[in-house]
């Protein structure tokens, strides 16, 4: 009937039309997430690609710009928390993707300038937390390397020994290793008397066996001739020979007339093992 045709078939143009102007009020009224939704559904008529484009800029910009700035400032956790909500808006699924990587970068760092500090234990730590990362294998030998270098200038030498043994073949570990092993340990402590205090020297093998006990004079007269009665007595002494701390006091018979600076020694072996951290 007359031009029913024609006009039936510019309807779905006219809807188009009337649909697009709709969102085009939304948006000038700032409400751009509804004019977005439009947009989005009609992405090949006249500008509604650019359209939906720019509001969604509007929409997710500002949250993009922050986790941009978030991640300029190293604050990978919090800026992966805003690209994972919007991994479809520009390139937020690769910044995403790539956090992981960051954050290792960041710990590597963090343990690079610490061991600079010469913070080696703390370093450790972090290096720990990064497996397959960069050279963090040989890094984590270093901060062993350089605390047991630590350990070995403040004269704890069993633990010294015990850390040099586990890297096998890094620098000069394993010439290290050979000198513990073909010579002493020797383990310094202090023991009370009746009014005063005498050094107490223990020399240990690599297996922390007692080789050899020592004794050094008393820093008061008053103990001096008991001590000397322990110093002189070798079958005192020999008892230590062969024993591993914490050494049992009721396995030392004491000299007779010194008891007080015998059993003295005992606590002052069993010291200078526990100041080695064993």
């Amino acid at each position: 009937y007359k031009d029913c045709a024609e006009r039936y078939a510019a309807i779905p143009a006219k809807i188009q039309e009337r649909t697009y102007n709709q969102a085009l009020a939304l948006e000038e009224k700032q409400d751009y997430e509804a004019a977005a939704d439009i947009y989005q559904s009609m992405l090949d008529y006249k500008d509604c690609a650019e359209r939906y484009a720019e509001n969604l800029d509007r929409i997710l910009g500002p949250d993009y710009d922050k986790a941009l700035a978030l991640e300029a400032a190293q604050d990978y956790e919090a800026a992966a928390d805003i690209y994972r909500n919007m991994l479809d808006y520009k390139d937020c699924a690769e910044r995403y993707a790539a956090i992981p990587a960051k954050i290792q970068e960041r710990i590597y760092n963090s343990a690079m300038e610490l061991m600079h500090k010469s913070k080696y234990t703390e370093a450790r730590k972090l290096l720990l937390d990064l497996q397959d990362y960069s050279d963090v294998e040989t890094q984590l030998k270093e901060c062993d390397y350089q605390l047991a270098i630590i350990d070995e200038n403040n004269g704890n030498l069993i633990n010294a020994y015990i850390a040099f043994s586990k890297l096998n073949g890094y620098k000069d570990a394993d010439e290290k290793v050979k000198r513990y092993e073909d010579g002493k340990i020797k383990l310094v402590s202090k023991a009370k008397g009746l009014t005063g205090e005498f050094p107490v020297i223990v020399f240990i093998n690599r297996t922390a066996q007692i080789i050899e006990v020592g004794l050094g004079d008393s820093s008061t007269d008053m103990d001096a001739s008991f001590l000397n009665m322990v110093k002189t007595n070798a079958n005192y002494l020999n008892q230590f020979v062969g024993k591993t701390a914490p050494v049992d006091e009721a396995s030392i018979d004491v000299v007779a007339g010194a008891t007080v600076s015998s059993k003295a020694v005992v606590a002052a072996v069993n010291a200078a093992f526990v100041s080695q951290g064993e």
